[in-house]
This record gives C-alpha cells, structure tokens and sequence, in this order.
C-alpha cells in the first residue's frame, strides 16, 4: 500500500524568505531617509534653532550701601555766618570722591556751583550732551503753570445733543475720576461720576426724560494712545497707561498692574451704570463725532497765569466734575457737570 507525506518546508521557506524580503525593504527605505533621499521624518540634520524670544534690556546698577545714622545727630550744615570758610573745589572734590567712584554713577555728569556767587566748583562732563530722564517733567510742569493758572481745574462735562434725549460725556483731561462718589479731599478720585450723574438725572427730570443715547465728546487734545519710542511692554506691565482725556482712578496703571487699553470706554460704561442705577435708560451710542457743538470744558490756556483764582461753577444747561488741574478733574457744562 502507498505512503503519502505532506512536504510544508517549501511553504515555510517561502513565508520566511518573504518576511525577510520586507524587512530588506523597509531597512533599505529607512537609510533612504535617513540620507534625506526619500521622504519621511527620519532625517541626519540637525533641528532647527528655536525662534529669537522677545526680550526686554535691563542695566542692573550695584547696590549703593545707605549711610549709617549717627547715634547723636550734630547740625546737619555748618553756620553760614561770615567767618565760615567758603566751599572750594578742592573741598567739594575731595567730600563728593566716593560717590563719583560708584559704578552706578559712571556714566552721570555732575556741576557744582556756588549758591552765592555761581561759581563753578566741580564740573565733571557738565558740557556733554545727556539725554534727561524724569527731569523732562520739569519742563512739562512749568508748560502747564504758563498755559494756566495754578487754581484751574480739569472739568468733565455733560452737555445736551441735538435733541433732549442725547447727551454728550465731553472729555476735559481728568484721567483720575472717581468710579463712584467724589472725594473733595483726595487727588485720585477729587471728581466722582456718581455725583455727575445725579446731576444729569436732575436735569433729566425736570424735562421729563427718561431715555437717552450717551455720547462722547473726545475733541479735547485727541491723539494717539501711545507714544511711538515705547517698548511694547510698557502698557502690559503696568509702567505706564493709555494717554486717554477720561480715565478712572480705580484702573491707574501700576507697576505689575496694568490700565485699559480704553480708559474712555470704561469710564462711558461706568457713566452708563451710575445713569441706570438712577433709573435713567441709557444706549450707548458708537464712538466717533458726537451732536451738538464740539468743544472742550475748558478754557483756552492764557499767555500768562490768571492770579486771580477761578470758580468751577456749571455753564448753561450743563453739569460739570473739576479736578486741580495739577491733577485730573471734572468741569462744568452746557448739560449737568460733577464738580
């Protein structure tokens, strides 16, 4: 009788040979792109250096020790009786050596002189151009004293538009109002937009209105936001805010604790509240030129001071908030006017 076997080693072989076939394959594609010869994400070249971070210089200046406090504290200055001898520049040279030593100061010119005769006692790059610092706000304030007097105050007013039920917020420079009531005392918040819109509501009332379109007069001293040599960093951490005419003293930018990017539009939304909170409708209209008259609260400056001191009373028809002008305030207007 026959014997039949089953022969599977050439089966075997074959799924064998295959496997490794494959295998071939995918290790010849493998140094295919590994070379960069074949596409795929296996690759010889080094990565790609990350993109350039954003970056703000800073000069860290060494720490200057504070002087130490006698425990028995003398006259602080010698007599300036006659027979006391008059400052020289060998003394003022050798008395200001160790500060001018500092490598804080390395770069810093330095004059002395005289405060009776104007002579010059020290002059250590007196005469090189330097770029000023916070002095410039010297110069700012003494543009202002010439502009006005020193008893003016900023004034945001309130004043009717084209018919009863528009008024206008008009901008007068007070980037420092008080959310709430003013505080006559206080510097910050001297002018309240409470009080602003009790007067409003008054005045409202006695015509019978209790609907209105709340606009915003931004004519006074319009300008760009920002200053075009800040570093974009200035506003987001705080060292300065938006330049703005209307601005609320709650939101004061702060180092670490920046302002709105739109003073103007959160204090016309708070104006709104205070107005609801009356039981007046408000609408807020679109920002852009506002009926009525344009115009600002307050008066063109002078070509010299007024010593005579001026009042803050309410125009016409209008409500006023006034601030001390060395400071942001309200004034009155040709609708009601917080003062």
């Amino acid at each position: 009788m026959a014997r039949t076997t089953l022969r599977r080693a050439p089966r075997f072989t074959y799924a064998v040979a295959a496997a490794w076939s494959a295998v071939t394959v995918l290790l010849g594609y493998a140094v295919l792109d590994v070379a960069d010869a074949a596409p795929g994400v296996l690759t010889l070249r080094p990565l790609p250096p990350p993109p350039p971070t954003e970056y703000v210089a800073r000069r860290t200046l060494p720490f200057v020790p504070q002087p130490t406090l006698a425990t028995s504290v003398e006259a602080p200055l010698p007599s300036l009786a006659g027979d006391t001898a008059a400052a020289t520049t060998s003394g003022v040279e050798q008395a200001l050596a160790p500060v001018l030593a500092l490598a804080a100061l390395r770069d810093s010119a330095v004059v002395v002189r005289d405060g009776q005769t104007g002579a010059v006692l020290l002059d250590e790059g007196g005469d090189e151009l330097r770029v000023p610092a916070s002095t410039t706000k010297l110069l700012s304030a003494a543009a202002i004293g010439q502009a006005f007097a020193p008893d003016e105050r900023l004034r945001t007013v309130v004043r009717e538009g084209d018919r009863p039920d528009q008024i206008v917020l008009v901008a007068g420079g007070d980037s420092l109002l008080a959310p709430d009531k003013g505080d006559p005392d206080a510097v910050a918040g001297h002018a309240g937009l409470a009080d602003l819109a009790e007067q409003v509501a008054t005045a409202l009332a006695t015509s019978g209105t209790r609907a209105v379109t709340l606009y915003v007069d931004e004519t006074y001293a319009d300008g760009p936001t920002t200053a075009p040599t800040w570093s974009p960093t200035f506003r987001s951490s705080g060292i300065t805010g938006a330049v703005a005419m209307l601005g609320l003293s709650s939101q004061r930018a702060t180092g670490g604790r920046p302002g709105p990017a739109d003073p103007v539009a959160a204090v016309r939304s708070r104006f709104a509240q205070q107005l609801g909170a009356l039981g007046i409708d408000v609408t807020v209209a679109p920002r852009g030129s506002a009926p009525g008259t344009p115009g600002s609260p307050m008066p063109r400056p002078n070509p010299t001071p007024n010593p005579t001191p001026s009042t803050s009373g309410g125009t016409s028809g209008g409500t006023t908030a006034s601030t001390p002008a060395s400071t942001p305030a309200s004034t009155p207007a040709a609708t009601p006017t917080a003062a």
